[in-house]
C-alpha cells in the first residue's frame, strides 16, 4: 500500500521524471491550443444565457500539472491572459465571422425572443436566421421595457436602423417575434406604418446614424410555436375526452412509478423494462413533450397492464389489487391512487380516449421535431401541423359534434388572428406541401395572395435600387406570375420535371434549392417562393418556447449572470442608435452562441440517434397503435440531460401535469390581459371553407410530414446519422458546393462591428 500511494501520488505531483523528447508547439500551434481550450471552457455554460465561464480551472494546480504531462512546454493561460489577450482575439474573429455571415445570407430572419432573468425581470435576444437556418446572435437587451406597443414598435426600428444588415435587391429582411400581445400589435403598427402613404417617412427613420440604411421588412409574423401552446390549452378546454384521458393515465403512471410489486410485474410479464415509465423519467411540468412520451409509453404497455390486473384479481400476490377493486376500498392516499389504476386500466372506454390523444398529441410531437431541425423547417409544414390536429379531432367518432364545432372555430380564429397571409402562401408555395389542406376556394384565395406578395417585393426591390415602379410592369409581373403559378399548381412545364418533385418528397432537400432551379425560368414565383420560404416562422423550438413562456410562473434560481456579466466587458462598435445597455453583448456570450451554432450540425450519430428516438417514437402507421423504438429506454426518451434544465416541479406524474395546466392557464391569463389588434387584416378574411380536411386528411398530413422528418431511413441506422438527415459534412476546412447545409466556418472577410 504505500508503495502504491507513494507511486499514486508522484504521478499528480512529481514534474521532474524523465520523459521521452516530445516535439515542441510553436507558436502558432501554442496560440491554437490556448484558443480552443478557452473555447472549451466557454461552451460549457449553457447556450443562450450569459453564465460564467470556469476561468479557475486554468490556474487548478492539478489541471496544469495534467497539460504539462500531456505537452510540455505548453503554457496554460491565466484567467488574467485570457481576459486580456484571448478572449478579446475571439471576440474579434467571431464578429468577422458573424459579418461574413450576413453579407453571404439572401434571406434573414431577425428573430427577438424574451428571456426571464433573476428578480421576473426579462431580458431581450435579438438573433439573425439565414436561409439555411443558420442563427447568429446580434443584440442583448439586458433589461426589457414595459409591454406597450408602441415602445416594441419604436425598439424595432431603432434595431434595424443600428444593425448594418445587408441592404441589396438580392436579400430579404423579414421580422419574427412573440405573436401574442404587445409584440403582435406592434408588428400591425409596424406593418401599416410600412404600408401606408407614410412608406417614405418609415424607411427615413430606418436610417442609421453611422450612414448605413436598414432594409426594410419583407415579411413580418409572430411565433407559430408559441401558438401551439396555445392550441393545447384549446385542446384541453374543448375535448373533454383529451383533457379526461390526461388525467387518467397521469393517476396510472403515478401508481407504476410508486409501487416496485407494479414494476416487478411489468418486467415479468415484459420480459424487458425499456418501455417502463420509471421514476426517474415521470413527466415534468417543464418538459412539454414528456407528456406526449407519457401517453406514448402507457399505451404501449396497454396489454402488460392489463394482464397484470387480471392475474392479480384472480391470485394476488406480491402485487395485491383485488381491495381496490371493490367500491369501498379504503380512502388512504396509497388507495386512492390503486383505485384510479385500477378504474382507468379496466376501462375500454378510456383506452380508446388514450388512443386518440396519442393522435391529438401527435401534432405537437411533429412541431417539436421541426422546430429543432430547423434548417429546411418552412412555415407550411408548422402550419400543417395544425392541420392535421383540426383533421384529427374532425373525424374521431370519439369527440362530440358540438365539441368538434367548438375546436374547428378556435383553431380557424387563431390561423385569423394570430398567422400571417405569407403562411398560406407557403403552404401552396413548398413542394413539399403543394396545397395540402386547401379547398378549391382556398387555392383560389391564397393565389390572390400570392399574387399580392409578388408585388409587394417587387415594389420593395424598385425602392431599393433607386427605380421607379411602372404601373403596366407592375401589371405584367403579376400577369406572369399568376401563370406561372398556375403552371406549378398543375405540374405543367417547367414544372414537369418529376426528378425535382421526387426529390422533394423522398428527401431532406430543402425546397429553396427546389427554386432556385426555376430562378431563370419562373423569376417573379420563384421570388416570391424563396421569400416566404426564408422566413424563420418561430422564436425557438417548441420545449424552449415553452420554458421561456412558463419561466414567469417559476420560482427563479438563476443568479442574475446576465447582469453582472462574464467578468469583461468589451466595447460593441458600430452602433450607435440605441442606448449603451440594448447594445452590450456579453462576449462570452457571442463566441458561446457562434460556437455551438457553428457545431450543432456536426453532431454524432448517437445523437441523431436520440433525436430520431425521441420525436420519432411511436409513430402512427395504417392506423396501429404507437409503440417505443427498440432499444430506447424510457430514460432516453424522457430523462434527456441535455435537453432539461433543473426542475422547478417535482412530485408525481399528477402533480406535474396539474402544474402544466395550472401554467397554461396563467399563460392563457396573460394573454388575455395584453392588447391585441382586431384591425390587422392580414388574414381577416380567412374562413373555414378555405380548408378541405376529410377522412384520409390525418394520414395524407402524416406522411407529408414524416417524409421530410425521416427522409432515407438510412440515414439515421447507417454510417453518417446525421440528425438533420442531412449528408455527411467534409471533415476539411472549406465547404462542398453540393453541401450548402453544411456549417462551416465563414471567411474573415467582410466587416461587421457588432
Amino acid at each position: 500500500m504505500p508503495a502504491t500511494h507513494q507511486q499514486s501520488t508522484g504521478l499528480l505531483l512529481d514534474l521532474d521524471v524523465d520523459r521521452a523528447p516530445r516535439t515542441a508547439l510553436n507558436p502558432q500551434e501554442a496560440q491554437l491550443a490556448q484558443e480552443e481550450l478557452v473555447l472549451a471552457l466557454v461552451t460549457t455554460g449553457e447556450p443562450h444565457k450569459s453564465t460564467t465561464p470556469p476561468w479557475g480551472l486554468l490556474e487548478n494546480a492539478y489541471f496544469q500539472r495534467a497539460m504539462q504531462r500531456l505537452q510540455p512546454g505548453f503554457v496554460v493561460p491565466s484567467a488574467y491572459e485570457v481576459r486580456q489577450r484571448v478572449l478579446p482575439h475571439l471576440y474579434g474573429q467571431t464578429k468577422r465571422e458573424v459579418g461574413a455571415f450576413l453579407q453571404a445570407a439572401t434571406s434573414l430572419t431577425v428573430v427577438c425572443s424574451t428571456q426571464g432573468v433573476a428578480g421576473h425581470r426579462r431580458r431581450l435576444m435579438w438573433t439573425a436566421v439565414d436561409q439555411d437556418g443558420r442563427s447568429e446572435l446580434l443584440v442583448v437587451v439586458p433589461r426589457a421595457p414595459a409591454e406597450y406597443p408602441e415602445e416594441v414598435a419604436d425598439r424595432v426600428l431603432r434595431f434595424l436602423s443600428s444593425m448594418r444588415l445587408p441592404r441589396r435587391p438580392g436579400c430579404l429582411v423579414h421580422l419574427c417575434n412573440e405573436s401574442v400581445g404587445a409584440s403582435h400589435l406592434a408588428r400591425s403598427l409596424l406593418k401599416k406604418r410600412q404600408q401606408g402613404p407614410n412608406h417614405s417617412e418609415f424607411e427615413a427613420t430606418s436610417l442609421s446614424s453611422i450612414g448605413f440604411e436598414a432594409s426594410p421588412l419583407a415579411l413580418m409574423g409572430g411565433c407559430m410555436a408559441q401558438q401551439m401552446l396555445f392550441l393545447f390549452r384549446d385542446v384541453l378546454e374543448t375535448l373533454s375526452s383529451i383533457s379526461e384521458a390526461l388525467d387518467k393515465c397521469m393517476d396510472i403512471v403515478a401508481f407504476v412509478t410508486s409501487s416496485t410489486a407494479m414494476q416487478h410485474e411489468l418486467v415479468r410479464l415484459n420480459g424487458e423494462a425499456q418501455c417502463l415509465p420509471l421514476p426517474s423519467s415521470s413527466p415534468r411540468a417543464d418538459d412539454f413533450h414528456s407528456f406526449i412520451v407519457c401517453v406514448r409509453q402507457v399505451l404501449a404497455l396497454k396489454g402488460a397492464l392489463r394482464s397484470t390486473l387480471e392475474e392479480s384479481a384472480e391470485s394476488g400476490g406480491d402485487l395485491d389489487l383485488k381491495p381496490h377493486l371493490k367500491p369501498e376500498a379504503a380512502t388512504a392516499a396509497s388507495s386512492r391512487t390503486a383505485r384510479a389504476f385500477v378504474d382507468a386500466v379496466g376501462d375500454d372506454l378510456f383506452w380508446l380516449g388514450l388512443d386518440l390523444t396519442a393522435q391529438v398529441l401527435q401534432p405537437f410531437a411533429y412541431t417539436a421535431w421541426l422546430s429543432e431541425c430547423s434548417y429546411a423547417t418552412s412555415s407550411a409544414q408548422l402550419l400543417l401541423c395544425w392541420l392535421l390536429l383540426l383533421a384529427v379531432v374532425r373525424v374521431s367518432p370519439m369527440v362530440l359534434d358540438t365539441e368538434k364545432d367548438n375546436f374547428h372555430m378556435r383553431l380557424v380564429d387563431r390561423i385569423r388572428g394570430f398567422s400571417e397571409d405569407h403562411v398560406l402562401a407557403c403552404l401552396l408555395l413548398d413542394p413539399r406541401v403543394h396545397g395540402l389542406g386547401l379547398s378549391a376556394l382556398g387555392r383560389r384565395r391564397t393565389r390572390l395572395i400570392v399574387a399580392d406578395l409578388g408585388e409587394k417585393l417587387q415594389g420593395r426591390r424598385h425602392r431599393q435600387s433607386g427605380m421607379a415602379e411602372a404601373s403596366s410592369s407592375t401589371a405584367q409581373n403579376r400577369s406572369r406570375l399568376v401563370e406561372q403559378l398556375l403552371q406549378y399548381l398543375n405540374r405543367e412545364r417547367p414544372f414537369d420535371d418529376d426528378e425535382a418533385w421526387e426529390t422533394m418528397t423522398t428527401t431532406t432537400v430543402p425546397p429553396r434549392l427546389f427554386w432556385l432551379e426555376y430562378a431563370e425560368e419562373a423569376p417573379e414565383l420563384a421570388q416570391v417562393a424563396l421569400a416566404v420560404l426564408g422566413f424563420r416562422a418561430f422564436v425557438a423550438p417548441l420545449e424552449a418556447t415553452w420554458r421561456m413562456s412558463t419561466q414567469r410562473f417559476r420560482p427563479q434560481r438563476q443568479q442574475d449572470e446576465a447582469a453582472r456579466g462574464d467578468g469583461v466587458v468589451l466595447p460593441v462598435g458600430g452602433v450607435t442608435a440605441m442606448s449603451a445597455s440594448e447594445v452590450a453583448v456579453p462576449p462570452v456570450e457571442l463566441i458561446r452562441f457562434h460556437h455551438d451554432q457553428l457545431h450543432a450540425r456536426l453532431r454524432s450519430e448517437a445523437d441523431g440517434r436520440r433525436r430520431l428516438a425521441k420525436y420519432g417514437s411511436g409513430r402512427r402507421s395504417d392506423g396501429q397503435v404507437p409503440s417505443l423504438l427498440g432499444g430506447q429506454s424510457s430514460a432516453d426518451l424522457m430523462d434527456d440531460e441535455a435537453d432539461r434544465e433543473p426542475s422547478d416541479a417535482g412530485g408525481d406524474a399528477v402533480t406535474a401535469f396539474r402544474q402544466l395546466k395550472s401554467w397554461l392557464q396563467r399563460l392563457d391569463e396573460h394573454e388575455k390581459s395584453l392588447p391585441v389588434d382586431d384591425a390587422d387584416a392580414s388574414l381577416q378574411r380567412f374562413d373555414a371553407d378555405w380548408l378541405e380536411l376529410g377522412p384520409d386528411s390525418p394520414q395524407q398530413i402524416r406522411a407529408c410530414l414524416e417524409r421530410f422528418l425521416l427522409g432515407d431511413q438510412h440515414q439515421y441506422d447507417g454510417e453518417d446519422g446525421h440528425d438533420d438527415g442531412q449528408a455527411a459534412l467534409p471533415a476539411v476546412e472549406g465547404r462542398d458546393p453540393q453541401e450548402p447545409l453544411a456549417v462551416m466556418p465563414h471567411s474573415d472577410a467582410g466587416g461587421l462591428s457588432l
